[in-house]
């Protein structure tokens, strides 16, 4: 995770710098700062004012830790605020390091977790306020999260919660083929297929005709393979891979990565499309980096054969005018709209497998 922390005092920077260090220990990427008059000189001393220095990082982190006051901290992120869906977790600890405090986003965000962790790496009292939390219950939004799911609306998951803190159980229907469960299903949750006729919660990535109290909860799990001709724009892009996700009635928003061949790396339109979808972009080289290799093994005269071998990288398949892409790990490939302005688009079925409880 991408974690930004900022100090206001000495033993606040003292702090900062020995809870980095853990994080850091465990595989997070931390910016260290400090606004302190005292410690101008300290070399994460923040130039900018503290409110401009939150909003950047606001905009661009995971986590962001302020070491002081609460009113500090509220009163920097205040107008930067937008949606639980979207913005970062935000803790504070007070400068001893005797309490952790998230105070923004604590179940999507996962500032409740990480405050768990920040209060064991420092020996402090977590001060977890959230209903379900306190009071043990299963919480949808922490579970959309965990396992990669979209809640198609923030609102239904409100209700669903209200009903679990209530006493009732919720039924949540699973597609077909992705019912594995690990863990122990909590008792506020019946398991049930999904032709169960009236469950509170669907999950699965097609679209399919539900009553409207029921919260759709999409995994987040397809790679689409993108190839294009330079100079491609992003609307065309997008025409074309929301044209065979409908045609295959799979929910856009299960889109979770996007990959494309190294030489696309600055194309233009692909990163628009990219930046647009909010899926992560990946980049890799054919097996053996070969262009001309691959045009002769993948292509003769004018027929395209495609070779499923086992465990493949990335690859770019080029004939005369086309670019093809295709993501396989030991997985279905479905070959959608075999050809569409010159252009082709593989979209590669891969669910959760399994749920976390």
């Amino acid at each position: 995770m991408k974690i930004a922390m900022i100090s206001f005092t000495g033993n606040g920077r003292r702090l900062e710098r020995s809870l980095a260090h853990e994080l850091e220990k465990e595989g997070h990427q931390v910016l260290q700062a400090v606004k302190c008059k005292e410690l101008e000189s300290d070399k994460d001393a923040v130039k900018c004012s503290a409110r401009e220095w939150t909003g950047e990082q606001f905009r661009t982190r995971d986590v962001l830790i302020f070491i002081g006051a609460v009113q500090i901290a509220v009163r920097l992120i205040a107008s930067f605020i937008g949606s639980k869906t979207t913005d970062p977790a935000v803790l504070v600890l007070d400068e001893k390091g005797q309490y952790c405090i998230p105070i923004l986003s604590g179940h999507i965000g996962g500032a409740n977790e990480m405050a768990e962790r920040i209060a064991e790496m420092a020996g402090a009292l977590p001060v977890i306020t959230t209903a379900t939390d306190i009071r043990g219950k299963w919480a949808i939004d922490v579970f959309a999260r965990k396992n990669h799911l979209y809640i198609e609306d923030m609102q239904k998951a409100k209700q669903i919660s209200a009903k679990i803190l209530e006493g009732k159980t919720v039924v949540a229907a699973i597609e077909s083929g992705r019912d594995s469960i690990e863990g122990t299903v909590p008792e506020e949750v019946k398991i049930v297929p999904e032709t169960y006729e009236n469950p509170d919660i669907y999950i699965g990535i097609y679209e399919r005709k539900l009553s409207s109290h029921v919260l759709r909860l999409i995994p987040q799990r397809i790679t689409v393979g993108i190839g294009c001709r330079r100079g491609t724009s992003a609307e065309q892009i997008e025409q074309l891979v929301v044209k065979i996700l409908k045609e295959s009635h799979i929910n856009k928003k299960s889109i979770g990565r996007i990959a494309s061949i190294d030489l696309k790396k600055d194309e233009e339109g692909l990163l628009t499309f990219c930046n647009i979808q909010s899926g992560a972009l990946v980049f890799r080289l054919g097996k053996d980096g070969n262009r001309a290799s691959l045009r002769q093994r993948f292509h003769d005269q004018n027929t395209w054969h495609y070779r499923l071998l086992g465990k493949m990288s990335l690859k770019e398949i080029l004939t005369e005018g086309y670019t093809f892409v295709s993501y396989c790990e030991l997985s279905r490939l479905i070959i959608l709209n075999i050809i569409h302005q010159k252009k082709r688009v593989a979209v590669r079925k891969n669910f959760l497998d399994l749920f976390y409880i």
